[in-house]
């Protein structure tokens, strides 16, 4: 069996998702695939010839980069032998993924099983050549139009939490879904893991970030590369400042980029936790982002500088949590929380939203009821709006909690959570499905993918179909009115105008 394993992220490199592709990497080695190729989004096909298998060797000697992949826990179990590489099929990341593309190399890999973990949205409507599954987060209640859509082509949809496999229940009904199996993300218990006694560390940690010693430290740990507004920055900013005023020794430290899809120290500004902010705004810019690092440290309030943000390593982080008082991530959509899973596996409790899988997960912390659902139009749908007085609510409780009552609360909770969140766990979920589900679905010799097409997912073929041709039909026109204007321009200019008019009255 050979696997074919579409990620946005190479497994091992150091981003949430490139951890979870190890995962999956080893999970196909040990329940028996005997090679994975691996479409790696990030590796670009201006450097290496799309569509075409590298070896690993061949890949880590053409760009050192990829050296990373060694460095990740678990990456010591993987035979590198058995894995290769194709590169992104298209200049620079796409739009949209044609199913040819993904048909051509499943061709040339020999692959039995295709496996996607990204935005099923980008692939256009067409049957995949081979046994589909797709690992997906899920954002939007209820789940959005270009979603369901996509969903039809794959055999296996495998939401990353039980709240999405709810969600897509429904629509077994018509809609072809044949499997749903929860295969949620997963994290190290041995590096995120409670050191309660070790004032040593904590000291050092929070002396390393400018933390001072008695203050209740409020980590905030997020991407900020969605301009959906997702994370929810504002709400979460407020309710600090807020918080702050009630509880003087409040701090907040925020591990995340601070000025690219949302200008968080502008926003800190607007609640007052930055003084003379104005003086690096970009006046130019209408968004009005920074055209400089911003500072470091405001009131009450410090950020992981931009030049180390990439640097930190796991220990780096799991240290962090272990330094910090509470983990904020009330955002206002979860498919999977993962640093939400490393601050409680760390003995670190969290304040999250009431919705999404963040609820199912929060077991250390407090889950806060969100004010309201926000239409999303641009999806036909929604998500959850954290409620900020809410979250100053559920700081203050968990600032009464004492270290024994949060150690008495994680022991509570860890072997429950381990079984479903850890590294371990998420490797045998893995190899149980490619055991039971998949490996007897290919011996079986299935073969009815085209007829598994719903009839909605027929009606987007031809539709796509239909604006095919039209789009050739027009660009034949346009061929041939080209050809026309040249003639007529070629005919009738000015100077064959002249001297006509010349010979007529001379």
């Amino acid at each position: 069996m050979n696997i074919l394993f579409s990620c946005g992220n190479a497994p091992g490199l150091p981003t949430g998702y490139g951890g979870q592709c190890l995962l999956a990497l080893r999970a196909f080695l040990k329940a028996g695939a005997e090679k994975v190729y691996i479409l790696a989004w990030n590796l670009n096909g201006g450097q290496f010839k799309p569509m075409e298998a590298f070896t690993t060797e061949e890949v880590v000697t053409r760009n050192p980069g990829m050296l990373k992949i060694f460095d990740a826990k678990g990456a010591e179990d993987v035979d590198w032998n058995a894995v290769y590489w194709f590169s992104n099929p298209y200049p620079q990341w796409p739009t949209t993924i044609r199913k040819n593309h993904i048909n051509e190399m499943i061709m040339k890999s020999q692959s039995s099983l295709f496996v996607s973990l990204q935005d099923i949205f980008m692939f256009e409507p067409g049957p995949i050549h081979c046994l589909s599954a797709v690992w997906m987060p899920l954002h939007f209640v209820p789940v959005e139009h270009p979603t369901i859509l996509a969903l039809a082509d794959f055999d296996l949809q495998l939401p990353i939490s039980g709240w999405g496999a709810v969600l897509l229940e429904p629509l077994q009904q018509g809609r072809s879904l044949r499997h749903i199996e929860v295969v949620a993300h997963g994290r190290c218990t041995q590096t995120y893991t409670p050191d309660w006694d070790n004032a040593e560390e904590k000291q050092t940690t929070r002396f390393l970030w400018g933390w001072p010693e008695d203050a209740f430290v409020i980590l905030l740990i997020a991407s900020n590369s969605e301009e959906s507004g997702r994370k929810a920055f504002d709400a979460q900013l407020q309710a600090f400042s807020l918080y702050k005023k009630k509880n003087p020794l409040a701090w907040l430290h925020i591990h995340a980029e601070g000025v690219r899809a949302y200008d968080i120290p502008r926003l800190l500004e607007t609640f007052g936790e930055y003084e003379g902010r104005s003086s690096i705004i970009n006046l130019e810019d209408s968004r009005a982002r920074s055209h400089g690092d911003a500072p470091v440290f405001g009131e009450r309030v410090s950020m992981t500088p931009p030049t180390s943000l990439n640097s930190v390593s796991e220990e780096g982080i799991a240290k962090m949590y272990r330094a910090c008082d509470v983990l904020l991530a009330s955002t206002c959509s979860e498919g999977c929380g993962v640093p939400i899973l490393e601050a409680q596996f760390s003995g670190c409790p969290v304040v999250t939203t009431r919705a999404t899988a963040m609820w199912e997960e929060t077991h250390l912390g407090l889950s806060v009821k969100p004010v309201q659902w926000i239409a999303r139009m641009d999806f036909n749908s929604g998500w959850m709006l954290p409620h900020v007085p809410g979250i100053v609510e559920a700081l203050e409780s968990i600032s009464k909690w004492t270290k024994e009552e949060k150690r008495a609360k994680w022991l509570n909770m860890i072997n429950y959570f381990s079984s479903l969140y850890s590294n371990e766990a998420i490797i045998e979920r893995w190899k149980s499905i490619l055991q039971e589900i998949v490996i007897p679905e290919i011996t079986s010799g299935f073969q009815c993918k085209l007829l598994r097409l719903s009839s909605i997912r027929r009606k987007m073929l031809r539709v796509c179909q239909r604006l095919q041709e039209t789009v050739t039909e027009l660009q034949e026109t346009q061929t041939e009115a080209q050809e026309h204007l040249q003639h007529v321009t070629k005919k009738y200019a000015l100077r064959n105008l002249i001297t006509y008019m010349k010979g007529i009255y001379p």
